[in-house]
């Protein structure tokens, strides 16, 4: 691994159902991006106010055009209402959606 490079396996792993990822979403910010790991969570940020979804629904558009994915393709399993959230891509290779995360990540 180039010494830049984070290690995204506290924060991605893979299941039975597919590949889960742990994520700690900041809600507000000034600009939408995937900023890098925050206490073994992937870090996003988004724009959208913790108010009736909005978040939720900016986290699963951010992680489906960073992974290529349709937002119907990415589940979120566990804290609808809580900044740490769990999502759940099924039947994807743990190995192949962390190196689409590392393309969204910004360079050191």
């Amino acid at each position: 691994m180039p010494q830049n490079e984070v290690d995204l396996n506290s924060a991605v792993s893979s299941t039975p159902a597919g590949t889960l990822i742990r994520l700690h979403v900041q809600p507000k910010a000034r600009r939408r991006l995937i900023v890098g790991l925050h206490d073994g969570r992937l870090k996003l940020c988004v724009t959208a106010p913790a108010d009736r979804g909005r978040a939720n629904a900016e986290v699963i558009e951010l992680l489906a055009e960073s992974l290529d994915l349709p937002p119907s393709a990415i589940q979120l399993i566990r804290g609808e209402t809580s900044r740490k959230k769990d999502v759940l891509i099924p039947n994807q290779d743990c190995v192949a959606v962390q190196k689409r995360l590392h393309r969204s990540l910004p360079s050191a």
